[in-house]
């Protein structure tokens, strides 16, 4: 509720006492204050007041200028010799109490502009600069003098001697780098990382690496659950060795020396000359062995294959094929017999059999003179001059050299003379090319003839457009409503055409010219237009009673 003036009270006041005179019968007599503003206590309780809060004095301040200048306010105190001397003190509680009493107090001085000096309870500070930086923070201290930089806590410490050494070390970890000696040191709980020279030691969790850059690098990640790896690398005796233990799997290489076992299987490679394989699972008949010596020689068995090969010499056994490959004769059998080949080289080419039970394949050749392929859908043979294939229920082929070609099909025929003739018809499309002077090509929605350069003729059927041009002579016919339009151009001489409804014909296009469309006539002399709207519509001179005209 916001408080009332005295006034106002006052009036209020007045007003309430004259009407309870009046309401007791008699006049009312207000009787005058020598105070107007004045109210009672009472009044005043209830109403407040509008006064504002006095304001506090301000604290005392005691000033002296000799020998220096000196102010004390309460529980500050300055003290200036500029520019020699500089002090402020600072009294902490329990105050008040004299500047010269004991007591905790933060004091701080500033001399000569060289020296800084600190006292308090959290806080010391002594600084000649640029020199000495001494300084306590609570329970850490710092001490630098030029390039000697010393600090300690009960959390961490570090000791500088800049550029010889640095070295520390707190709670989280810690660190030693003496950079003159290309030595440095670090660890925390995650990890470490040492180099001296070219010695270097990594460790990040269990995981450590180490070496010494560029002979020697080994490294092993410390996995005691059933995953442990480790590596060793020797660069300058190429010399690489690497175990897995998941996988059981170890590789060794030493030059051109590789061991390697994965499982049950191991290797030994002698490159580029000798390759040996061994898969030994402990059951002997299913044991696998590859053994190459390289281009010499290459064996390899196993529980269902067998294959020897030599130089000119290849045997191979399977449960479905057999095969027997020499420079003179060839033979081959898949599928359990069911495909069986012979061959006569391949050195000397003579003779070529194949035959394939299953789908009464059978395909024979005396190289190179004839070869033929029959099965039940399609026969063939071949010679050097000729060639005929069928193809049952589609067509055939017929080719001799060097060029011709002629095919016969279900739905059309096609002769060729490659590179220059090509003509036949495929159901509705047909086709005539005698390159590079004649082409026609014909189907269902279009036909296109050149006789290159002379004669071009395009017509489309679904739109009943024909164009075509020969020489100079252009003519175009087309279907329109009501009829066919044509028209006819000797280039640059005349032209002419005929419409349904409309006519025209021009000299020079425009020196002499008339031009019809229903009963709109133009007329050009000298390619200047006169237009007119002919009268008689029977008329189709153009030279009828112009009547009024315009151009």
């Amino acid at each position: 509720m916001m408080a009332r003036s005295p006034v106002l009270s006052l009036v209020l006041a007045t007003l309430a006492a004259a009407s309870v005179a009046g309401a007791q019968g008699r006049p009312s007599a207000i009787p005058l204050s020598a105070d107007p503003t004045a109210i009672t206590p009472g009044i005043a309780a209830q109403l407040g007041s509008d006064g504002e809060a006095p304001i506090p004095d301000e604290p005392e301040v005691a000033r002296s200028y000799f020998p220096y200048y000196e102010s004390v306010r309460e529980t500050t105190r300055l003290r200036l010799a500029p520019p020699f001397y500089l002090e402020h003190t600072k009294l902490l509680p329990p105050v008040p109490r004299a500047f010269d009493s004991e007591g905790p107090r933060d004091e701080e001085s500033l001399s000569g502009l060289l020296f800084y000096h600190r006292r308090s309870p959290r806080i010391d500070a002594d600084v000649l600069f640029p020199l000495v930086w001494s300084e306590r923070r609570d329970d850490a201290h710092t001490l630098t003098v030029g390039p000697l930089h010393l600090e300690n806590s009960p959390t961490h410490w570090d000791n500088w001697l800049a550029p010889l050494w640095f070295a520390g070390e707190s709670t989280a970890g810690g660190y030693f780098h003496a950079p003159l000696l290309l030595t440095s040191t670090s660890f925390d709980d995650a990890g470490a990382l040492a180099i001296a020279g070219p010695y270097f030691r990594m460790r990040d969790g269990l995981s450590v690496r180490r070496g010494v850059a560029p002979f020697w690098f080994e490294g092993d990640n410390g996995d005691d659950e059933g995953n442990r790896r480790t590596y060793t690398l020797v660069p300058p005796l190429a010399f690489y060795h690497h175990e897995h233990e998941v996988n059981d799997d170890t590789l060794t290489v030493a030059g051109p020396l590789l061991w390697r076992k994965t499982g049950p299987a191991s290797s030994f490679y002698a490159m580029p000359l000798w390759f040996q394989v061994d898969v030994n699972d402990g059951d002997a008949e299913k044991e696998e062995h590859y053994r190459t010596l390289f281009p010499l020689f290459h064996q390899s068995s196993g529980p269902d294959a067998h294959t020897l090969a030599l130089p000119g010499f290849l045997l191979r056994h399977t449960p479905a094929t057999d095969t027997l490959y020499t420079p003179f004769y060839t033979r081959a059998d898949t599928q359990t017999g069911a495909r069986t080949l012979h061959l006569a080289g391949p050195v000397v080419p003579l003779w070529f059999h194949h035959e394939d039970r299953d789908l009464q394949s059978t395909s024979w050749a005396l190289a190179p003179l004839f070869a033929k392929h029959d099965t039940p859908s399609v026969h063939a043979w071949y010679t050097l001059l000729a060639a005929h294939h069928v193809r049952e229920g589609y067509g055939s082929t017929t080719f001799v050299a060097p060029s011709f070609e002629l095919q016969l099909r279900y739905d059309g025929w096609a002769a060729n003379l490659h590179p220059l003739v090509y003509i036949g018809t495929r159901g509705p499309e047909s086709h005539a090319v005698v390159a590079p002077v004649y082409w026609d090509f014909d189907d269902a929605e279009s036909r296109a003839t050149v006789l290159f350069p002379l004669f071009w003729r395009f017509e489309n059927h679904v739109e009943g457009r024909t164009s075509a041009l020969a020489v100079n002579v252009w003519h175009q016919s087309k279907r329109v409503a009501g009829g066919t339009a044509t028209q006819t151009h000797v280039f640059p001489i005349t032209a002419w055409g005929t419409g349904p409804d409309s006519s025209f014909w021009n000299v020079l296009y425009g020196l002499a010219g008339h031009e019809r469309t229903g009963r709109d006539h133009t007329l050009r002399a000298l390619w200047i237009p006169f237009r007119w709207q002919d009268e008689n519509p029977e008329s189709t001179l153009g030279l009828a009673p112009l009547g009024p005209f315009s151009y």
